[in-house]
């Protein structure tokens, strides 16, 4: 079991790999759930990933569209990836891919255990950010577990919605019906004084980072033999964007790569409505 691990976790800082949903979740709840294993990488790793899960075992079991062989499905998707750079779509799907986000779900089985390979056109971790709710913000890397929400998630058992207009999207209310019926009641929008609360989780006025004061970090022992990767999600910086008039609450990313050179900082957009409907922005700058 001890080599099965370290060669797991070895994977994932060569591939950048993390493990997000149910299972996540399931590593701070210690509930059982019975879910699907969600890995989440960039399509150019897909191809060593998925060979990893075949190798031990685990069959690849593409749908239509895709293609049986699972080399020559990848380098359909990453081809599409390719013609979409040179001719993007205002929406950003090209047939059964979504260039914008998740670029494709391969699925790999073995007997009752299912796997769920979630392939990225951008950074895994900033899919993790495009969630529903923050009470699926868990992820697992090779080094260590973290909760970005932790006194949401766990203790006040509530979930703030991310990104999600109404009507619901049928695989929205799936997912929300979901964790609904697992104990989470969702909240629309945090209240006032959480958002200018400078100790809040959901402030403003701060940027956030995985492993920061807010977040609920378990390290893990390294039994692999791995380096790690150049790139860690410590070095992700998170800050949060309201927008109050459409009560949605959208999560931005950023990377920091290399050596702590900072490629983007963001900029903190907050956006209300006067009593008139008159529209006042406010720009919070926290690049320093």
């Amino acid at each position: 079991m001890t080599n099965e691990i370290g060669d797991f976790q070895d994977l994932q800082a060569k591939t950048n790999l993390i493990v997000s949903g149910s299972v996540a979740l399931n590593f701070f709840t210690y509930n059982t759930y019975n879910d699907n294993l969600d890995p989440f990488c960039h399509l150019n790793e897909c191809l060593t990933v998925g060979a990893w899960y075949i190798s031990r075992k685990y069959a690849y079991r593409p749908v239509p569209p895709q293609l049986s062989s699972f080399k020559d499905e990848v380098l359909r998707v990453q081809e599409i990836v390719r013609r979409y750079s040179e001719h993007p779509t205002s929406n950003g799907l090209h047939g059964d891919v979504d260039i914008s986000s998740t670029v494709q779900i391969w699925t790999f089985h073995n007997g009752t255990s299912t796997i769920q390979l979630f392939a990225s056109s951008c950074s895994p971790l900033e899919i993790l950010l495009l969630f529903h709710s923050t009470c699926v913000m868990n992820v697992l890397t090779h080094r260590a577990a973290y909760c970005f929400f932790p006194h949401l998630t766990l203790i006040e058992n509530c979930s703030l919605l991310n990104s999600v207009n109404l009507p619901f999207s049928d695989r929205q209310l799936l997912s929300l019906v979901k964790y609904g019926q697992r104990g989470f009641y969702f909240m629309n929008m945090p209240s006032v004084f959480r958002t200018i609360d400078r100790k809040s989780a959901l402030s403003f006025f701060f940027p956030r980072s995985p492993g920061d004061r807010h977040s609920y970090k378990l390290k893990f022992i390294h039994v692999g033999s791995a380096h790690d990767s150049n790139i860690t999600i410590e070095m992700a910086i998170l800050s949060s964007e309201f927008s109050i008039s459409t009560q949605v609450v959208r999560l931005l990313f950023v990377v920091q790569k290399g050596e702590g050179v900072l490629i983007v900082m963001p900029a903190l957009w907050l956006w209300m409505e006067s009593f008139k409907d008159s529209k006042i922005y406010f720009k919070v700058d926290v690049s320093q």
